[in-house]
């Protein structure tokens, strides 16, 4: 149990480095291998975090409706489990969807429900993160103004961080 678990994450890390290279074909391959032996093992918050990456990569792809059908069982899994941090990581996937969706009120809703966890319990990463998605939903919706404010507050933080890949993000 303790080797299927050890090799499941292997797996997900595979299929997460195939996603960061672009291999999306290899990302799902390798994610699905993981997510089978979750699954089997009944690690529902494993099952969660693999199924939101899932969808990332079906985001990229163009698939949205598989990206929302992975993202949805992982809120519910997270729900059932009380990962809140995850839960805000699954609302702003559902944010991220909606905005390639252009329905720009129901991004706001998670993007803004995802924030409010960030700035409760998040790390400064998730801050900053928060800061990048916000400034480009405000962007999307024609507010450039907020958008630069959101951007600048991002790239303050990262200054502080000394993280010169978080401010090249911006």
């Amino acid at each position: 149990r303790k080797d299927t678990l050890r090799i499941a994450q292997s797996y997900s890390g595979i299929g997460s480095v195939y996603s960061d290279l672009g291999d999306n074909e290899q990302a799902l391959e390798y994610m699905q291998k993981a997510l089978d032996l979750s699954i089997i093992l009944k690690q529902k918050k494993g099952e969660a975090a693999i199924r939101n990456n899932i969808a990332g990569v079906y985001k990229d792809l163009g698939s949205i409706e598989r990206a929302f059908h992975n993202v949805r069982i992982a809120e519910r899994l997270n729900q059932e489990s009380g990962n809140d941090y995850w839960l805000s990581i699954n609302y702003t996937m559902f944010s991220d969807l909606y905005s390639k969706l252009y329905k720009m009120d129901s991004a706001r809703y998670y993007l803004f429900k995802a924030n409010e966890f960030t700035l409760k319990e998040g790390s400064t990463n998730d801050s900053i993160d928060m800061f990048r998605k916000t400034g480009i939903y405000y962007f999307k919706v024609d507010s450039v103004e907020k958008a630069l404010n959101m951007f600048n507050q991002g790239i303050l933080i990262s200054r502080k961080l000394g993280s010169l890949k978080s401010e090249a993000n911006f």
